[in-house]
């Protein structure tokens, strides 16, 4: 089954396997995070993008 930025990013335009192999090989490393809890504070610097499965 397609992951949830699979199948957002198939509504615009199709993907090969190959760049469905590297969209799942970048979003490995799921978090959960609880409500009201930071995910980044504002002034720090990211190192990484966050992307936002659900909520």
């Amino acid at each position: 089954m397609a992951s949830p930025l699979i199948r957002k990013l198939e509504c615009f335009h199709p993907l090969s396997e190959a760049d469905k192999r590297v969209l799942d090989a970048a979003s490995t490393d799921i978090r959960t995070f609880g409500p009201r809890e930071d995910i980044i504070v504002e002034g720090d610097k990211p190192s990484h993008v966050h992307l936002m499965i659900e909520g």
